[in-house]
């Protein structure tokens, strides 16, 4: 275990994964500054890691890299005109789910803030309050509607500083910190459940 304090980051998670949701549920809305995507995008069909690996290998260029990019781009515009907080994403980070069922679990969320604590529940969030100015309440309204609720991750640095990899895979970590141990070996999407095969849910 390391000697080093935990380092937690504060927000909305906003990943890929996210952001097709968002666009499902918002379907063919669009805006001024947010315009419908165009048709084969798929919406119905989560992105896919594997593919995208396998393209860029075959051929140096990914439309499901790309597919990814493009929604979760308008996911963030959408949010973002939705609250009237044209800063809203301006700082997204890199963090650890916490998850385990594959190897580096990282996802990204809109960082608002950050703190040092050995337990996750130590963590003053009063005193985090006063350090950190948060998005005002509309913006976090929004974010709440639809991202859920934000919540603590480990900072991505903290984890690859401190070799933790395998102790969040096996749960460990998450035992000393904290965290609820879930496990996701895979990533459905929402037409149909994926296989005991299916892609590993990672960051683009």
């Amino acid at each position: 275990m390391p000697t080093e304090t935990p380092l937690w980051s504060y927000g909305f998670e906003c990943d890929c994964f996210k952001a097709f949701a968002v666009k499902r549920r918002c379907k063919k809305e669009g805006g001024k500054f947010w315009p419908p995507l165009e048709d084969d995008v798929e919406l119905e069909r989560d992105p896919d890691p594997k593919l995208a690996l396998k393209q860029k290998q075959a051929t140096n260029q990914s439309r499901e890299i790309s597919r990814a990019v493009d929604v979760l781009h308008w996911a963030q515009l959408f949010l973002q005109n939705k609250a009237g907080n044209n800063y809203l994403f301006k700082c997204v980070n890199s963090v650890h789910s916490g998850k385990t069922g594959t190897q580096d679990r990282f996802t990204m969320i809109v960082d608002l803030a950050s703190a040092r604590a050995w337990k996750r529940a130590d963590i003053d969030m009063a005193a985090v309050l006063e350090e950190w100015e948060l998005p005002d309440e509309k913006s976090m309204a929004v974010l709440r509607e639809y991202l859920g609720e934000p919540a603590w991750f480990l900072e991505t640095e903290y984890v690859r500083r401190n070799k933790l990899f395998p102790a969040l895979e096996s749960g460990e970590f998450q035992a000393v910190v904290g965290i609820p141990v879930e496990s996701h070996p895979t990533v459905g999407t929402s037409a149909q459940a994926q296989s005991a095969e299916g892609p590993e849910r990672e960051v683009y």
